[in-house]
């Protein structure tokens, strides 16, 4: 829609958010076609030096603030994995059941379509788990 957007043109847009360095760059492109931006819930109007000025200082603003938010989940999470905490997804097979699947494998001729419905877990979850555990001694063919 904003590419079609023209000088004379009426358009009401709703958005909640900050401004960001996306919409900015996108306003500055309308601007440069002589459209003008004037939010109806900010003192925003970027027909005037202080509006545009005022936009592109709450842009960087919500940009900063995401790239702090990143940075303190990142120390977070590293924090806890030094604490020896486990981020991320539980696995889906334990490592008996991991050892359960490969005798039957191996001994059984049980098929890995077979094996992986009685886990309730995919094929590829089943060898994935018997490639992390070094505990596959041969290629299913999957």
């Amino acid at each position: 829609m904003i590419g079609s957007v023209d000088r004379h043109d009426l358009t009401t847009a709703v958005e909640t958010g900050q401004p960001n360095a996306r919409r900015a760059h996108e306003f500055n492109d309308l601007g440069k076609r002589g459209v003008e931006f004037r939010s109806l819930n900010e003192a925003i109007d970027t027909s005037t030096s202080g509006g545009r000025l005022t936009f592109h200082i709450m842009a960087a603003m919500a940009e900063f603030e995401r790239a702090i938010i990143s940075e303190r989940t990142k120390a977070g999470m590293s924090a806890a994995r030094s604490r020896g905490s486990f981020i991320g997804r539980p696995p889906a097979l334990t490592a008996h059941q991991i050892l359960e699947a490969r005798d039957a494998l191996a001994t059984d001729k049980v098929s890995l379509d077979v094996l992986a419905e009685r886990y309730k877990v995919h094929p590829r979850t089943l060898v994935r788990g018997m490639k992390q555990s070094l505990l596959f001694p041969f290629d299913p063919g999957v």
